[in-house]
């Protein structure tokens, strides 16, 4: 066998279409693009780790002002920022919570209210804390920060996290303890 019978023309195709190689070169296009993808990775975990720890040290030393009381800013952030961007975003819809016939919030055994509708980053930091409780660990905030993937910590860099009047978010008041660091 060889390694074209593994690899699907229409996966090839992405290299005479794209970058315009010819028929019998996109093999070879495949393969720098997986030795350039393999050479990135080094780079994209310093910048991952970097970007979290970052995120992380400037909400901590230094909170949005405008987030006292209304989310932790403390070690155990990562617990609350979700909830509240999930408030954000469903409870002016009245879509957030599981109501009763009678249109009263559902609780759960513990006391939880039940909801109907989670924020990405709370499904996110669900399945981690899961994983996590699942290894016979306890959920910590900092085995919680570490085990979310790149893709959360760049979606913190979106809009939903901007709040200029209120300073209730990350950004504006973050940027310069975020990334000045970051360029040094």
């Amino acid at each position: 066998m060889n390694l074209e019978d593994y690899i699907s023309p229409e996966r090839l195709r992405i290299y005479t279409d794209v970058l315009k190689l010819k028929p019998e070169e996109a093999l070879g296009g495949y393969n720098w693009n997986k030795v350039l993808s393999a050479a990135m990775q080094p780079l994209i975990h310093c910048l991952e780790v970097t970007l979290r720890n970052a995120i992380d040290h400037a909400i901590r030393l230094n909170p949005p002002p405008g987030a006292v009381g209304l989310w932790r800013t403390d070690a155990n952030w990562i617990f609350d920022l979700p909830r509240y961007i999930g408030d954000k975003m469903y409870i002016r819809q009245n879509k957030r919570f599981k109501r009763d016939r009678q249109g009263k919030k559902l609780y759960s055994s513990n006391g939880s209210p039940l909801y109907h509708f989670t924020a990405w980053e709370e499904q996110c930091l669900r399945k981690v804390s899961g994983r996590i409780a699942a290894a016979g660990k306890t959920v910590t905030a900092e085995r919680v920060i570490s085990g979310l993937d790149f893709g959360f910590w760049t979606n913190f860099l979106s809009v939903e996290y901007e709040e200029t009047r209120t300073h209730t978010l990350l950004w504006p008041h973050l940027k310069e303890s975020v990334f000045l660091p970051l360029a040094i």
